[in-house]
């Protein structure tokens, strides 16, 4: 006789192997049954094979084993509140599951129950990208096979989209069907941000924690909201205001300096008030505010820096359909040759936030390479390289035209950064250095090999710089969330396997999110530069190692 007492719900199976029969006792608080050996028995053993949760049972008689043939056994079974029943996520498949991979796998779900499309579960690891619980495509962004097909701008707010606005920026709503929220790069005015720095802390920029512009005039910095920042809150007649607006006028015979290199006009004095050089067309593009629309792709447009500290300013929008591209920046004398040195700083969003800048030769005079995963408007500001630099330039902004990668490659040469290992802090751009020399006149192929620790992966950007300035895009926020980091990663432009394609722990060899091949037929000889941005605040990491084979 089996006895069980203490069992409020639920239920008890008591098994052996060499006996038979067996109770399943329903929401009793007691309850017994019998077993009966068979003749030819000389041993037995009574276990419990499984209890309910919220119950622990325990076997307390001494005689749950033995050997007694042919007889009636008395075993007490006795179950207090607390534990009992399967565990999923314990990689065993108890009673009650239909499997227990210790988490979601492909053919698990995290619940232990079979991965089906279908079942309103998202199961990733599935390769769904929504479930809403059926297989029918019923027009709610989700398909037949458990794939996202919301499309954002079609005032339908599908799985997937926190909210659709037909494409604009709407209170609540930002033009990319995500949720307006303070911080996000977006600038959403219907909301009542008045700028958006990607943050929401006071860092000094201008904008605030809630995206109002909070400038402070006068401190020689130009933030939100100003044209000019002279270090004073008054109006000295240099052409910037009291408020830190620009107000010189050309024709008003004062020179004011910040703006003027004379006035009023003359032989001697351009009708723009300088000194040389031919009026630049676009000389209203001294600032962000009044930057002069540029198109991709579109050809070369002519502009003056007329002034030693002079600056101009060009914009160009990326739609949706647009990204992610890779975009390269680049100044030139219009016919090939370099006949000013200038520095470029591209700018995202709100845009006192830098995406990225380069200073020096690229190819002909000045350039930058940009990897660009939003849609959103950009900035690019052009100054010149040193304090007496100003002339006439030509800029384009351009895909770039990548040579096919040298597949499979050779055996190149492996070059060893030797600073490393190296901290990544947060919000700090880390650089560390491998100097090639002997390296080939005319570059073949390029594999970089690193390797990094870090918490939250998602929080980097990894950039490779070659020496003629030209920074290619690796790998940028990548992953979820908590990431492990990049273990023996090789990018190599070859591989089918697309970095951005994966989650979370990178080992092997991926194809980085830039091209690698754009840089085939440079000089390698020289500084290398291996750039690592962590974007994100609290977590931080490690920049084990990294080497790169050039061939």
């Amino acid at each position: 006789m089996v006895n069980v007492t203490g069992l409020t719900s639920g239920t008890l199976s008591v098994t052996n192997s060499t006996f038979t029969g067996s109770q399943q006792n329903d929401f009793v608080a007691d309850g017994s049954f019998g077993y009966t050996a068979q003749p030819q028995t000389s041993q037995y053993t009574i276990q419990i094979a499984s209890q309910p949760a919220g119950h622990t049972c325990g076997i307390t008689s001494s005689n749950a084993s033995g050997s007694m043939p042919g007889v009636n056994v008395n075993v007490n079974i006795n179950c207090s509140a607390g534990g009992g029943g399967p565990v999923c996520g314990d990689q065993t498949t108890d009673a009650g599951e239909d499997c227990d991979d210790g988490g979601e796998s492909a053919a698990c779900n995290s619940d232990c129950t079979f991965a089906i499309c279908g079942d309103n579960i998202l199961n990733l690891q599935a390769s769904e990208t929504c479930d809403d619980g059926n297989t029918i495509d019923d027009g709610n962004g989700c398909s037949v096979a458990c794939l996202t097909t919301a499309v954002c701008g079609n005032s339908i707010t599908e799985i997937g989209e926190a909210c659709d606005t037909a494409g604009v920026n709407a209170a609540g709503c930002d033009y990319d069907c995500t949720a307006a929220v303070c911080g996000d790069f977006i600038i959403n005015t219907p909301d009542g941000e008045e700028c958006d720095d990607g943050n929401t802390v006071d860092d000094g920029n201008g904008c605030s924690a809630t995206c109002l512009v909070n400038a402070v005039c006068g401190n020689s910095v130009v933030e939100a909201g100003e044209q000019c920042d002279d270090g004073n809150a008054i109006d000295d007649g240099n052409g910037c205001s009291a408020g830190c607006q620009r107000n010189n006028v050309c024709g008003n015979s004062i020179v004011e300096n910040l703006y003027e290199e004379c006035d009023p006009s003359g032989p001697s004095c351009s009708t723009g008030c300088y000194i040389t050089g031919a009026a630049d067309i676009y000389e209203a593009d001294d600032t962000d505010l009044t930057a002069q629309p540029i198109t991709i792709n579109g050809g070369m447009q002519y502009h003056t820096l007329n002034v030693n500290g002079d600056l101009d300013w060009v914009t160009f929008t990326l739609s949706p359909a647009d990204v992610p591209t890779t975009l390269n920046i680049v100044t030139s004398d219009g016919q090939g040759g370099c006949a000013l040195d200038t520095t470029l700083t591209v700018y995202d969003g709100f845009v006192f936030t830098v995406t990225q800048a380069f200073s020096g030769p690229f190819g002909i005079c000045a350039g930058v390479s940009v990897y660009f995963d939003t849609a959103d408007t950009y900035y690019v500001k052009v100054q010149g390289d040193a304090a007496n630099m100003k002339g006439a330039y030509a800029l384009e902004v351009r895909e770039p035209v990548a040579p096919p990668p040298l597949c499979p490659g050779g055996v190149g040469t492996t070059y060893t950064a030797v600073d490393t290992p190296l901290a990544i802090p947060d919000l700090v751009i880390m650089y560390s250095n491998i100097n090639v020399a002997g390296g080939p006149t005319n570059l073949r192929k390029v594999k970089v090999n690193m390797d990094m620790d870090h918490p939250f992966a998602s929080d980097l950007e990894v950039n490779l710089i070659a020496p003629n300035g030209q920074e290619i895009l690796l790998a940028k926020e990548l992953g979820s969330s908590m990431g492990f980091g990049y273990w023996g990663t090789i990018f190599d432009s070859c591989s089918s396997l697309f970095i951005a394609d994966y989650d979370e722990s990178w080992t092997g060899v991926y194809s980085p999110q830039g091209e690698l091949s754009i840089l085939n037929g440079i000089n390698s000889n020289g500084l290398w530069k291996l750039k690592v941005i962590d974007w994100y605040n609290l977590d931080t990491g490690t920049l084990n190692s990294w080497s790169i084979e050039l061939e």
